[in-house]
């Protein structure tokens, strides 16, 4: 066996056995398959349109995550959407061209509704993740979201509404 070594006179421990000893406690994890970015198969994108798939596989594969750790997300509603966004550019998502514009995409090819479920379940997910931490601590991941580029009245780099500020909206309201 590998001895520790010190660093400044303390003891380091083998490597990766704090982060083994992380990993080892149960995750709550949201995941569905409309995060399968019907956008990046139907009009490219910066993201493996399965990267929410493989992610998970992977965590399931080696243990990470349990088939019971994984929840179901709700699309989020449009009062907690209305909390960080503005409900006239709220209401412009159901246009193609509202959506190809912040796609950059043609919007002949921009499957909106299907574009508008995946964005409304991913802000749904990290709602729900941050959510599930808050009351009853533990770790949560959701496996997709990270939509930062969204702004109050406005979208573009591929994200349409921002997650991360609806969950924090979303928890200073609870």
């Amino acid at each position: 066996p590998r001895r520790a070594r010190a660093v400044h006179g303390r003891p380091v421990m083998r490597p990766f056995r704090a982060v083994r000893r992380w990993l080892s406690r149960p995750v709550a994890v949201w995941y569905h398959p409309s995060y399968r970015l019907p956008l990046a198969s139907s009009v490219g994108g910066p993201a493996s349109p399965r990267r929410a798939d493989d992610a998970l596989t992977w965590a399931l594969d080696v243990g990470l995550v349990a088939q019971a750790d994984i929840r179901e997300p709700r699309e989020i509603s449009w009062d907690d959407l209305a909390l960080v966004h503005d409900e006239r550019y709220l209401e412009s998502l159901d246009r193609p061209e509202a959506v190809a514009r912040i796609l950059a995409a043609d919007e002949q090819r921009v499957p909106v509704q299907e574009i508008l479920e995946t964005w409304r379940r991913a802000t749904g997910g990290t709602v729900a993740a941050a959510l599930h931490v808050a009351r009853e601590g533990g770790r949560a991941v959701n496996l997709l979201g990270g939509f930062h580029h969204a702004e109050r009245a406005k979208g573009g780099g591929f994200c349409a509404l921002n997650d991360v500020a609806i969950a924090v909206a979303c928890l200073r309201q609870d």
